[in-house]
């Protein structure tokens, strides 16, 4: 896997993840992985979904009926962008 990517579950908190990776988060009111993902998406995630949002890049590696269970996070390195 590369540096600059993990793989989180859907149930993962959105400011863990802005406070670890000192990213601001958009207005939003979800929560979870799995809720900005749906959010965002306006639908439940499937696999193979992909989402840029806040500087974050989710991709749905695993999902079920309820949504999103297994995603891969990537975030750029400090001031630029994926490679």
């Amino acid at each position: 896997m590369a540096p600059d990517c993990w793989h989180v579950t859907g149930i993962t908190n959105l400011r863990r993840l802005s406070r670890h990776f000192d990213v601001p988060l958009e207005g939003s009111r979800s929560v979870t992985v799995a809720g900005i993902l749906q959010e965002q998406l306006q639908r439940i995630p499937v696999e193979g979904d992909e989402l840029l949002w806040s500087g974050f890049h989710f991709r749905v590696l695993e999902a079920g009926e309820s949504g999103a269970n297994k995603v891969e996070l990537r975030v750029p390195p400090a001031g630029g962008p994926l490679p």
